[in-house]
């Protein structure tokens, strides 16, 4: 989607925050799958949709940047549930930071769209129970097999990672004096 719209660029009139948005998302969004491809993943797809409808102007490619992020926000939730519960704890470590990507993602697809960032959540909202559900959401939206122009993975604009930093991720597992299997209290959260 950000290659996409990175190659309408200019027929959108996307500001320079915007358009920098859109290239380091592309980016980080590339370093997600890419990480999870050399993990073992096999995507679903490489091939998506995007009904130029949602790419015809700077408020349309805000717009659907917000719809599709809260998506993959649920999608993560759930895939760092399912790798928590494989005991996979460093996948899980990994599905929260992507997670957290990508609701930077949406707040910021807000703030440039001109909304104001909400406040009325302690945490984000469930969405699905198997990261597959996250995939039938997206199609259902028309990003897979759905009617518009068809794109594939990585899109037609080339990444460019100028200034974009954590391109590989960091865990607990990573760290020199990394602890053992049971984690340590840091103390009462009452």
């Amino acid at each position: 989607f950000y290659g996409a719209a990175r190659s309408r660029s200019g027929e959108l009139g996307l500001d320079d925050n915007t358009a920098r948005f859109a290239r380091t998302s592309q980016c980080e969004e590339e370093a997600h799958y890419h990480f999870f491809e050399a993990a073992g993943a096999v995507p679903t797809t490489t091939t998506f949709t995007i009904d130029d409808s949602r790419i015809t102007s700077q408020k349309s490619l805000l717009s659907a940047v917000q719809e599709f992020e809260s998506i993959l926000v649920g999608a993560y939730m759930s895939a760092g549930r399912k790798f928590a519960v494989n005991g996979e704890s460093r996948l899980m470590e990994i599905a929260y930071q992507a997670g957290a990507v990508e609701a930077q993602h949406q707040a910021i697809a807000r703030l440039l769209g001109g909304e104001r960032v909400p406040g009325d959540r302690a945490f984000a909202k469930w969405m699905f129970t198997d990261p597959g559900d996250a995939i039938e959401a997206i199609a259902s939206l028309g990003y897979i097999k759905g009617s518009g122009s068809e794109f594939t993975f990585p899109g037609p604009v080339d990444r460019n990672c100028r200034g974009v930093t954590g391109l590989v991720p960091e865990t607990t597992e990573d760290q020199p004096a990394a602890p053992g299997p049971a984690a340590t209290p840091i103390g009462d959260f009452g």
